[in-house]
């Protein structure tokens, strides 16, 4: 087989943005970092790691759906809170 088609084979980097341990920092010049491994970074923490390493990062965890699960048995609906329309306006 040839290099090329070896090298299709290699595995990618983790996708640090579904990562739960990616960050965005306030400094300007390290814009992204792992909170895992400590680091800040200008690039993405997975390909910092790749190109020091050679591996792929063994700390990747995918993120969870941190949104609270709905209530059953309510629907949603347009019309306003039941405070909002005891409100009287003075004029």
């Amino acid at each position: 087989m040839s290099k090329k088609s070896h090298s299709s084979h290699e595995e990618q980097p983790a996708d640090c943005l579904t990562c739960k341990h990616f960050r965005i920092t306030w400094d300007a010049g390290f814009p992204r970092g792992c909170t895992v491994m400590g680091f800040k970074s200008r690039f993405l923490p997975s390909h910092e790691v790749r190109s020091a390493s050679g591996l792929t990062c063994l700390k990747f965890e995918p993120k969870t759906d941190s949104l609270p699960a709905k209530k059953s048995g309510k629907e949603e609906s347009n019309s306003p809170a039941p405070a909002a329309s005891k409100r009287h306006w003075v004029v």
